[in-house]
């Protein structure tokens, strides 16, 4: 069995709790919310207003709804954003968990910069040790108490590089037309090697040190967490789905 969907089978099959922490778990959690101005799909989409918030808005908020999230980074390279890190925006935070807003460089500001060497130069800046957290803005609709549900799995599973939130996929097909985990089956009967998952973008976890020397955010062996269908915004599309989903709350 592989070993990523043995780990996400033994989620299934138990109530995630807190791991007691040991010498080798690093109880902090920080909480990176990266991102940039400009935008492939939709211009300045992580700035936009949606149902009536800044689309980076929704996951800062949700940071600050969990409670095993000790600090937020926000690291970015958009001026008006930066503005919520001056001390007297900070004073209007007064009781919500600390938030540092880091100027993100512009050489990890461009199209072809890898978006880990932003996270890591965001932890960099407090010198944050422990457990982190990449919460994509793109991403503004997660069920509640997800964050904490993944944090504490990826305690329980500390022989995990990373965790990484999924969906599961019933049949795929390559790009020239052949089925990838045939045969064809009904749902119930597919085999574990017949599994496939893909990930939606709606939280990672992982260690600094292991962020750190890997220079990845996503490392195997990889504690697969199955959750809720969401949106990643990157078409109109898109957009229109969570807009419509997030005024329903």
């Amino acid at each position: 069995m592989n070993t990523a969907v043995l780990f996400e089978t033994e989620i299934k099959r138990v109530t995630p709790k807190p791991k007691v922490v040991t010498a080798t778990v690093d109880p902090r959690v920080a909480v990176v919310i990266p991102f940039r101005t400009g935008s492939a799909g939709i211009l300045g989409k992580n700035t936009k207003i949606i149902a009536g918030r800044r689309l980076w808005h929704w996951s800062w908020m949700t940071a600050m709804k969990a409670e095993l999230v000790d600090l937020i980074l926000v690291t970015t390279n958009d001026e008006p954003s930066l503005q919520y890190g001056r001390p007297d925006a900070r004073r209007r935070g007064e009781g919500l968990k600390p938030t540092h807003f880091i100027r993100r460089p512009a050489e990890l500001a461009t199209e072809e910069a890898p978006l880990d060497a932003a996270i890591i130069h965001a932890i960099d800046e407090v010198n944050f040790t422990g457990t982190v957290v990449v919460l994509q803005p793109t991403v503004p609709v997660r069920a509640e108490g997800l964050v904490d549900e993944c944090i504490r799995s990826f305690w329980q599973f500390p022989v995990s590089g990373s965790l990484v939130t999924v969906n599961r996929l019933h049949f795929v097909w390559d790009i020239g037309g052949r089925l990838t985990n045939g045969p064809r089956v009904n749902r119930q009967d597919m085999e574990t090697s017949q599994e496939r998952f893909a990930e939606d973008g709606s939280v990672f976890v992982t260690d600094s040190q292991v962020l750190r020397e890997t220079g990845q955010r996503v490392v195997e062996p990889v504690l697969l967490f199955e959750t809720a269908r969401t949106v990643d915004i990157d078409t109109e599309q898109d957009w229109r789905f969570a807009e419509d989903f997030l005024l329903r709350l």
